[in-house]
């Protein structure tokens, strides 16, 4: 169970610059490579590296379309959430990846609002079947 902060004063809804993807190229090889795993509304595509090149080891952007939520008020609302989920498991991603590197882009495909709560589980369980996957296709 994550523990939540009490107020939403305390809630920090930005990532340093240096974990952040930018970069049309860094997305195309994201859209190109990237494993896609997928529960319920929240997608994930995720790209692993055996060795870190960079700090941090995690890197992450986050989408909601258009489509989705037409106002982007509610589309900037959604993103906050997904980053405050993201950065409340990254310490436990990035203790877990070892000397290995993650470029992850999430992505919210449904018409409804999500809450924090239901996004904590929804996340771990996608960053972790999606490390699996990567981890079972290593040959070496």
């Amino acid at each position: 169970m994550i523990l939540l902060p009490e107020s939403r004063i305390e809630f920090r809804n930005s990532l340093p610059r240096s974990a952040r993807l930018r970069g049309d190229v860094v997305f195309r090889y994201i859209w190109k490579f990237g494993l896609y795993q997928r529960e319920g509304a929240l997608g994930l595509r995720a790209v692993f590296f055996p060795i870190a090149l960079s700090e941090p080891p995690v890197k992450v952007a986050f989408s909601v379309r258009k489509k989705v939520f037409r106002k982007a008020a509610r589309r900037h609302r959604v993103r906050r959430l997904l980053r405050e989920a993201h950065r409340h498991l990254y310490p436990e991603w990035e203790a877990g990846l070892g000397t290995a590197e993650a470029w992850l882009l999430w992505s919210w495909e449904s018409a409804s609002m999500p809450s924090l709560n239901e996004l904590f589980p929804l996340m771990r369980n996608l960053y972790e079947r999606a490390y699996r996957r990567w981890k079972g296709s290593l040959f070496f």
